[in-house]
């Protein structure tokens, strides 16, 4: 299950998991497909905190990989400023 909060946000999303698979990568992709944000992700602590500071207000998806990018979760997050 993958939570993303606070959602909406302007600033940062906190990402958390109970996946028991190994992530290996965090995407988050605009509504046109473009991956704007591509960043490892620690599986240990199954939680991280991403600033969306570069991101236009928009809806995102935001993708959980393994280590040969096959999709193990996904959710989405709305920016707004």
């Amino acid at each position: 299950m993958l939570m993303l909060f606070p959602n909406p946000t302007s600033d940062y999303v906190i990402v958390r998991t109970e996946q028991q698979a190994i992530i290996a990568f965090m995407q988050i992709v605009d509504a046109q497909g473009r991956i704007v944000l591509r960043q490892a992700f620690d599986s240990s602590t199954k939680t991280q905190i991403i600033s969306l500071a570069n991101l236009s207000p928009a809806t995102y998806t935001v993708n959980l990989l393994d280590v040969k990018g096959a999709l193990i979760d996904k959710g989405a997050i709305i920016v707004n400023r």
